[in-house]
């Protein structure tokens, strides 16, 4: 891997996501072209603050709402409105009670200018990785001396003794 021949020499590399990848020194965004790489690169002890949040995805509940209603009113009396309802209100729930939920990263730097701050703000699905990564930053910014803004249970993770 690419990530692998940039790191230092006393330097290994702890978790990755995507492009971004966490070393125990610094968090290394590496993007990849037609022609060549481009690294981007923040010290923990640059960081001022780390926010990972989850968040609903809104899209979803409306999308599931106007599939129920739409079978409701269009399909009477059948069982196609049937089928119409159930998906829209499964697609409801799912929503709300975690299914497609995003997670939302954002590196905040002492230095960092509007451009660098775009630089470091990621969101996606929430996936295993994606949690791995934000919880291995928020326990390397925290042991820097950064913030970490988290919900209940990531805080508690980070907090934890066996994190690496």
């Amino acid at each position: 891997m690419l990530i692998e021949n940039l790191l230092d020499p006393n330097e290994s590399l702890i978790c990755s996501w995507r492009n971004l990848h966490a070393t125990e020194k610094r968090i290394v965004r590496l993007e990849t072209g037609k022609i060549g790489y481009q690294l981007n690169e923040v010290f923990y002890e640059k960081i001022s603050s780390v926010t990972t949040l989850t968040a609903r995805r809104k899209s979803m509940i409306v999308l599931g709402l106007l599939v129920a209603l739409m079978g409701y009113f269009l399909f009477p009396d059948g069982t196609i409105e049937s089928v119409f309802i159930l998906t829209g209100l499964i697609s409801v729930a799912g929503a709300i009670f975690g299914i497609g939920r995003s997670r939302r990263l954002q590196i905040f730097g002492q230095d960092f200018t509007t451009p660098d701050q775009t630089l470091w703000e990621f969101e996606d699905f929430d996936t295993p990785q994606m949690r791995d990564l934000c919880l291995t930053i928020g326990y390397m910014v925290s042991r820097s001396g950064g913030k970490v803004l988290a919900d209940e249970t990531m805080l508690n993770k980070i907090n934890a003794p066996n994190i690496p």
